[in-house]
């Protein structure tokens, strides 16, 4: 049973996040999905109405277009709130990033099919990226980036330049080209879907296209849809699949606000990685 505990002490409080797979399949929940089970315990029981004095706000890696906050628990206890069972703590667990090596002008590394240069840019192509149909555990950033270039041995960090990537997608779905948008996300690229990470579909090859600046370095990137016209978060399971076993962090920020006061108080904020955060991790906050 992979069970998650997550603990961070804060004014005299202890934070847990707890994730049971086992749990979630026992009750119906869909299990392609990561199911967070959220427990606030405060050890001077101050906090008398959760509704009113508590928000708890939830993202997973830094896609801040998809956080949940919400403050209504599923179950309170003298001294202990908890949140579980609830769609705000329903994850789609997506699948591991891809990779984009632009750390090169003189040479095509792993990651990229052409690299040619058009006033004033050099253009990295990447080959035409297909939905896996089945998870595949590899080591990544979880949409980060490490900017580096090749090129300079003087100031590798520093001297990178920016490169148009060319990104190009094709979908399971052949139909989905022509009722959704696509976007490419990651640090990289941007989290939020915009017209700058935007892809066109073509309907001669049935596949989908668009092109960032991005500064060179090693970069995560994965594709990410939504039916037109909608202003929901984009959905990984419509482009890439969602697994629930993938590697992500998530990330939780506590705020409590005491009855007569105009402010939130920011009580505790972690980070948990659903693979390497130990089972058991108590820190001081």
């Amino acid at each position: 049973m992979a069970v998650l505990l997550l603990f961070g002490f804060f004014y005299q409080k202890i934070f847990a996040i707890t994730f049971d797979e086992d749990f979630a399949c026992a009750v119906g929940v869909n299990a392609e999905r990561y199911n967070l089970m959220l427990a606030v315990v405060t050890a001077d029981n101050r906090v008398a109405i959760p509704e009113e004095e508590m928000r708890v706000a939830v993202w997973q890696n830094r896609r801040t277009d998809d956080m949940r906050i919400f403050s209504k628990p599923t179950f309170l206890y003298p001294g202990e709130v908890v949140f579980m069972d609830t769609p705000e703590l329903s994850f789609q667990g997506g699948t591991e990033w891809r990779w984009a090596d632009t750390r090169s002008i003189s040479s095509v590394k792993f990651g990229a099919a052409s690299i040619e240069f058009h006033e004033p840019f050099y253009h990295y192509t990447l080959p035409i990226d297909r939905q896996a149909r089945a998870y595949s555990f590899h080591e990544d950033f979880n949409g980060g980036e490490w900017v580096e270039t090749y090129d300079r041995i003087d100031d590798t960090e520093t001297a990178a330049d920016y490169a148009v990537v060319h990104f190009s997608f094709a979908p399971e779905d052949p139909s989905l080209l022509f009722t959704h948008d696509f976007y490419v996300i990651g640090d990289a690229t941007g989290w939020e879907p915009s017209s700058a990470n935007h892809l066109t579909p073509d309907a001669q090859t049935m596949t989908l296209a668009g092109q960032c600046l991005i500064k060179q370095g090693l970069h995560n990137y994965l594709y990410v849809a939504r039916p037109r016209k909608s202003h929901a978060a984009p959905s990984f399971a419509l482009a890439e699949g969602s697994f629930h076993q993938t590697e992500n962090d998530y990330y939780v920020a506590v705020y409590l606000r005491s009855p007569g006061e105009t402010y939130d108080h920011l009580v505790c904020f972690k980070k948990h990685n659903t693979l390497k955060t130990p089972d058991e991790f108590i820190a001081a906050l």
